[in-house]
Order: structure tokens, then C-alpha cells, then sequence
């Protein structure tokens, strides 16, 4: 066998820009916005990504872009939400449920995590729908 070449040492991470202070959460959630962007769904990947990888690795995921971080809470939600509102829906209230200014990816997660919390997120993104009719 011939000797493996050693790899070349990663480039280091650019620095987090500093974020402005949250508002405090209210006890309520808050109101889901119609959004024109409409959430895709999520495009297959070579590598599957699982939830305990993202959860362990949480600070790496923090420091993504926002687009980034969308695309890989979407990968794991969009296929809750389409069991639970079909196809047709699927792709517009994953989008709402994607609003990092409406609900934080911590928030996100929950409501991946369980399935109760996602359901409420879910009837309250069909009645915000509803409204704008």
C-alpha cells in the first residue's frame, strides 16, 4: 500500500459578527406572517444529515447563514409538514414555520422535535393562510 499524503489543514472559520439584543419571547406565540417566499421542497442530498448531528454540532450550525440554516431545519420539517397538510400546502407553511422572525431556529427544532408543538405551529400558519383569503 503506498503511504497516504497528509491533508492539508482546514481553512479557519470567519468570526460571528455580533447580533443585536432579542426582544424577550412573550409567553404567546407570535403571529405567523404570509411570506412571499415560498419554502421548496428540500433538495436531495448525497450525505443525509440527522437531527442528533445537528443538535451535537448546535454552535456550527448557529454560526451558518441564515439561508443555510433554513435549508436544514426545512430538510427535517417539510416532511412532517407534508404528512400533516399534504403536498399542495406543504411547501407554503414550511416557509411560515421558517420565518426567523417570526419563531428562532431553537423554537424550530422544538416543533420538529414534538410532534404537539408542531401541530399547533401548523394549524396557526393554516389560519394565518385563511385570514389573507
Amino acid at each position: 500500500q503506498a503511504p497516504q499524503a497528509p491533508q492539508a489543514p482546514q481553512a479557519p472559520q470567519a468570526p460571528q459578527a455580533p447580533q443585536a439584543p432579542q426582544a424577550p419571547q412573550s409567553p404567546q406565540s407570535p403571529k405567523l406572517r404570509k411570506t412571499a417566499r415560498r419554502s421548496r421542497p428540500p433538495a436531495k442530498t448525497e450525505k443525509k444529515l440527522d437531527l442528533e448531528t445537528v443538535k451535537a454540532n448546535w454552535q456550527n450550525f448557529k454560526a451558518l447563514q441564515p439561508d443555510q440554516k433554513r435549508n436544514v431545519l426545512g430538510e427535517f420539517l417539510y416532511p412532517k409538514v407534508e404528512d400533516k397538510v399534504g403536498r399542495q400546502l406543504a411547501p407554503k407553511i414550511t416557509g411560515m414555520l421558517l420565518d426567523f422572525e417570526v419563531m428562532t431556529e431553537e423554537e424550530i427544532m422544538h416543533a420538529i422535535e414534538e410532534e404537539q408543538v408542531l401541530e399547533q405551529r401548523i394549524q396557526e400558519a393554516k389560519e394565518a393562510l385563511e385570514e389573507d383569503d
